[in-house]
């Protein structure tokens, strides 16, 4: 059975979360198999599909840049004041390049492109954009394990990115923000410590 684009439309919500459970258990099973390298494959494999079903069209601009700084500012931030006191530890050096790749590259894309594309437009379209942008951004919340106040600091970077995504900045923006927010997190972590 082929889905029409009105009802691809109309399941957005589902498809994204769908696909973001896919990517999650796939994801998981790739790195406790000891293939850390090989987990970016399956975000990347995914987001190729994402755009595929729900293709929009792509601009870099010099708004993609300033969003890279503030997505620095922000990172560095939130790491001194509160992500200073987790520990992250890596099992090789390669692990570690998998992860910085991962984290700044492969993963922002595909959360911007199934969470505050897919996901955001389904939700905003059955309860509006902003219940949408809560639920949204609580389910993005809820899949980043971790502390109480990691839990709310990924609500938070959540919501900002929902209001950028309603505000019409397109999904490569928004990643150039996510990927250098997790990069700055992950730099002030290693040089930091």
């Amino acid at each position: 059975m082929r889905l029409r684009p009105n009802e691809l439309d109309r399941y957005a919500f589902v498809i994204g979360l769908i696909l973001t459970m896919a990517v999650g258990m796939a994801s998981g099973w790739v790195r406790s198999s000891g293939h850390e390298l090989l987990e970016a494959f399956v975000y990347v494999g995914a987001t190729i599909g994402a755009f595929m079903l729900y293709p929009e069209r792509v601009r870099i601009t010099s708004t993609g840049g300033m969003l890279g700084a503030a997505g620095v500012v922000l990172g560095g931030f939130f790491f001194f004041l509160i992500y200073r006191h987790v520990r992250l530890e890596y099992a090789s050096s390669e692990a570690l390049f998998g992860f910085l790749a991962l984290s700044a590259l492969a993963i922002p894309v595909f959360e911007e492109k199934v969470v505050r594309q897919i996901m955001l437009d389904g939700a905003r379209k059955r309860i509006g954009p902003y219940a949408g942008s809560l639920l949204c951004s609580l389910l993005f919340a809820w899949s980043h394990h971790g502390a109480r106040l990691v839990f709310l600091v990924a609500f938070f970077i959540s919501l900002v990115l929902c209001a950028m995504a309603l505000k019409g900045v397109d999904t490569i923006q928004r990643s150039m923000f996510h990927g250098a927010y997790n990069l700055s997190l992950l730099a002030f972590e290693a040089f930091y410590k």
